[in-house]
């Protein structure tokens, strides 16, 4: 056993190996270098980038949810086609494409398409929209803004034709005599004229209406045509009384009421003396009912000269209304022909209707009841009554034939929907009846629960 004094004497040896070595370096005189610090960091970046771009790389693969989605966007599932309309992150089931336009800016609106497992997690919202909305409109190249038809069959139910292009139906100047609750109208002009009391027949004889019988027509179909003035005897007032003296003409055997043509003139161009003693326009149908009225106790016309007349004056309006057909026409058989109501309009002109007989029998039989509209095809209108500018209810008529109200259709709600005013018509009011009503487009309605607002409805 080693005494303390060898331990002492071992553990000074350790200490002076130790101290020689820290002295003298390493053997043979080689230093040992000092590990790289950087090497470390160089390893950690290098790995941070493999990881981001193997992200990329995945991201490129498997992309995820497109920027922007999450507001004022409509989302299409491409696996289901279910739609959501997404607001602040939150997706709400919406029932159609028309409610989903109605409730996002117009500016600010788009259509994405995604995979539904992307969208899976996202909150979801109530289901809102429009119950009986289309599922798409009409875009503007496609709207029908003129040329409507609304035919009668044999049997008297009404066809009406939204066609591009127009309906095959060709305009007419003959008189049509038709009847409605027992009374019976005459369409010309573009208008409806009832012809009623004693003197139906008289008058109908004075129109050269007799040969042909009376077509019964349903009131949808009459009230196209513009009311006109009723079609009665003329009456002068005052009639057969004396007329104020005027200096320097003669006017020898004239009374009030009496029909004077001037020697040179045609056949036709008459005029009649009124009250004032002034020379009131009379066209030749006015002339001929004038003849059942005041006429038939003055007389037949009297041909004057121009010297009789050039000190008389004109008077202010015609002596029969002015709405009056200035002729008349031949009677159309309709019963035969078939008879169209047509819809003309145009931009900064009132719209005209016209009375027409459609051109192809055949077509025109193949068509069914009701309403036919190309496809894709529809309108946008401004429904306005019988003497009244920039005031009406906007319509909506899609390719199903419905018209929808567009109630508070403005510049953005147009918008919306894909529309600016001058794709908007007016239209008579009376032709909207012929199609059925769909429900209202409003933005409230389209961002509310279906159910909701068929409670109210009730």
């Amino acid at each position: 056993m080693a005494t303390k004094k060898e331990l002492i004497q071992a553990q000074q040896y350790s200490r002076r190996r130790l101290l020689t070595a820290f002295v003298s370096g390493a053997p043979g005189g080689k230093e040992l270098e000092p590990s790289k610090p950087l090497r470390a960091v160089v390893a950690g970046t290098s790995l941070s980038v493999l990881i981001i771009i193997g992200s990329l790389v995945f991201g490129l693969i498997k992309p995820g949810l497109p920027k922007g989605w999450d507001a004022n966007t409509l989302l299409i599932a491409k696996d289901s086609g279910a739609r959501y309309v997404a607001i602040n992150s939150v997706l709400y089931p919406v029932i159609n494409t028309t409610s989903a336009q109605l409730v996002i800016p117009s500016e600010s609106f788009k259509v994405l398409t995604v995979d539904q497992a992307k969208i899976a997690e996202v909150e979801r919202g109530e289901t809102i929209g429009i119950f009986g909305a289309p599922d798409s409109l009409p875009v503007p190249d496609r709207l029908i803004s003129s040329g409507w038809a609304s035919c009668l069959d044999d049997t008297q139910h009404e066809k009406t034709a939204l066609l591009a292009g127009g309906y095959g139906a060709k305009p007419t100047q003959d008189f049509a005599l038709v009847s409605h609750d027992q009374l019976q109208y005459v369409i010309a002009d573009g208008h409806r004229y009832l012809v009623s009391g004693a003197t139906v027949s008289a008058v109908l004889r004075a129109l050269g209406l007799t040969t042909t019988s009376p077509v019964e027509v349903t009131a949808t179909w009459l009230n196209l045509f513009t009311p006109g003035s009723d079609l009665v005897p003329l009456y002068i007032p005052e009639a057969g009384g004396d007329l104020p003296q005027v200096s320097g003409s003669s006017m020898t055997g004239l009374r009030v009421g009496s029909v004077v043509r001037t020697e040179g003139q045609q056949d036709n161009q008459r005029y009649v003396l009124d009250a004032a003693g002034k020379l009131a326009p009379l066209t030749p149908l006015a002339y001929e009912l004038y003849l059942l009225g005041t006429g038939a106790d003055l007389g037949e016309q009297v041909d004057v000269s121009a010297a009789q007349l050039n000190r008389i004056g004109n008077a202010d309006y015609p002596a029969a209304p002015e709405d009056w057909p200035s002729s008349t026409s031949p009677a159309l058989d309709i019963a035969t022909t078939g008879a169209c109501a047509v819809l003309e309009t145009s931009d900064g002109a009132a719209p005209r209707v016209s009375l027409a007989t459609p051109l192809d029998a055949t077509e025109f039989t193949e068509q069914v009841a009701g309403v036919t509209v190309s496809p894709a095809g529809g309108a946008l209108v401004r429904a306005i009554n019988e003497g009244a500018t920039n005031k009406g209810n906007t319509f909506i008529i899609g390719s199903s034939g419905s018209a929808f109200p567009v109630p508070g259709a403005d510049d953005e709600i147009l918008a919306r929907l894909g529309y600016t005013m001058t794709d908007r018509v007016d239209v008579p009011q009376t032709w909207l009846s012929l199609f059925p009503q769909g429900p209202r487009l409003t933005e409230e309605a389209a961002g509310s629960p279906p159910e909701t607002l068929l409670a109210e409805s009730r």
